[in-house]
């Protein structure tokens, strides 16, 4: 088993930790003030997360990992402190990557498959995502920022089946209190006939939210949705969309605001 880097494991302020296809959770805590710098190949767990990141009020971490293919969530992170992501792919049997940040937060995937959402994030500190494509059966993209939350995501294509979340969205976005959203993505398909949306964002108490799909190709369907295109709203605040291309609703609004 990989051990957990807790506070008694840490004598340094610095390290750095290199090892071959991991067969269980890869847990890494460093103690406060502590720095660490740690880098792991492959991760493959049967029942389980493959990677949990806990970093508190102080302490800084970097990890690197190979692909990651999980049963329980692909990425599980809470930082309050200082604290970088890079992975191959993540194929999950849960959330893909799961981030509750008050702190500096970035994250760098490859593709993303998860049975539930591709990516949860929340928090008000500085979070960046940026990821390949998501396929996933739940929600795509899940993002909730407070207070001085600054959260961009930048992804390739989504695709949702509603198969494990029924009223899924390829995108869902909500600011509040100040925070600012920014995400920018490949076209979004979302087929669940539930009550699939391509992209749902709300922004109130001054929040803002700004979308655009499709980012790399202006001809063709942008979103292709079985219900919503995109549903719009903003109470006291900002909300933006930018679609480069066309917008399918098969049961619904192609955009409603």
């Amino acid at each position: 088993a990989i051990p957990a880097f807790a506070a008694e494991d840490q004598t340094t302020s610095d390290q750095t930790t290199a090892l071959p296809k991991e067969t269980s959770t890869v847990t890494v805590e460093p103690e406060a003030g502590v720095t660490v710098s740690l880098e792991f190949g492959d991760i493959t767990v049967k029942n389980g997360d493959g990677l949990d990141v806990f970093v508190y009020d102080g302490s800084s971490a970097e990890v690197k990992t190979g692909d990651i293919d999980a049963g329980g969530k692909g990425v599980l992170a809470y930082n309050e402190g200082t604290l970088t992501v890079e992975t191959g792919d993540i194929h999950a049997g849960d959330e893909g990557l799961y981030i509750s940040a008050s702190g500096n937060t970035a994250v760098s995937t490859g593709d993303i498959y998860s049975v539930n959402d591709g990516i949860y994030v929340s928090g008000n500190g500085t979070i960046g995502i940026t990821t390949g494509d998501i396929t996933t059966d739940a929600e795509g993209i899940e993002a909730h920022a407070y207070d001085s939350g600054d959260l961009t995501i930048e992804t390739g294509t989504i695709s949702t089946t509603g198969e494990h979340t029924e009223g899924s969205r390829g995108i869902w976005a909500e600011a509040v209190d100040g925070a600012s959203i920014t995400v920018i993505s490949g076209a979004i398909t979302s087929t669940d006939e539930y009550g699939g949306i391509g992209v749902y964002a709300m922004a109130e108490d001054s929040g803002s939210v700004d979308v655009t799909v499709n980012k790399d190709d202006e001809s063709g369907i942008a979103i292709d949705s079985a219900v919503y295109g995109a549903e719009i709203y903003a109470y006291n605040g900002t909300s933006e969309l930018t679609v480069n291309g066309d917008i399918t609703a098969e049961n619904g609004y192609g955009v409603d605001l």
